[in-house]
């Protein structure tokens, strides 16, 4: 490895000795131009990954519902299901058989920009299994969807 020793910490400019240190007004501005520049390049990409991440998040709660839905059914030994209210709410309800109606247990909005749908609202039983399979989806404004999956045997999973 060489060593620079014999680099001057002074430079002669036109007579006159001047330190050479920091940058010129020139590097800075380069500097800062290739910065904005970069910015500009990344800021669409993180954009788009927080929409993907608020997509999934929003999926994620949604099996997580239904999964309490089916602990609960199981704890309880009474039905538990999560019902579609309209686009944008869903609710965890219980059946009651005193009144023979479901009671709403807790209710939940979606995300700002994020729908939800199913094509059924499966009954989670006392044996921890639902009385159908169904699909409940939810969608972005860009049209992505995240599809959380009940199997009759209970299990949930996101796809």
């Amino acid at each position: 490895m060489t060593r620079c020793s014999n680099v001057p910490a002074e430079v002669s400019l036109g007579g006159r000795m001047m330190r050479s240190r920091g940058f010129t007004f020139f590097e800075l501005m380069l500097g800062l131009a290739l910065a904005a520049v970069v910015a500009v390049l990344a800021l669409p990409s993180l954009a788009r990954s927080e929409q993907i991440y608020r997509l999934s998040a929003a999926a994620s709660h949604v099996q997580t519902q239904l999964h309490s839905a089916r602990i609960q059914a199981i704890n309880r030994n009474a039905n538990h299901r999560v019902v579609v209210v309209n686009p944008t709410t869903y609710a965890l309800q219980r059946w009651n058989t005193g009144s023979s109606a479901w009671d709403t247990v807790q209710t939940f909005q979606t995300p700002r920009g994020l729908t939800i749908s199913t094509t059924g609202a499966p009954e989670f039983r006392a044996r921890g299994n639902a009385g159908a399979s169904a699909v409940y989806t939810v969608t972005n404004l860009q049209s992505e969807t995240r599809q959380i999956i009940v199997e009759t045997s209970g299990y949930v999973h996101v796809q």
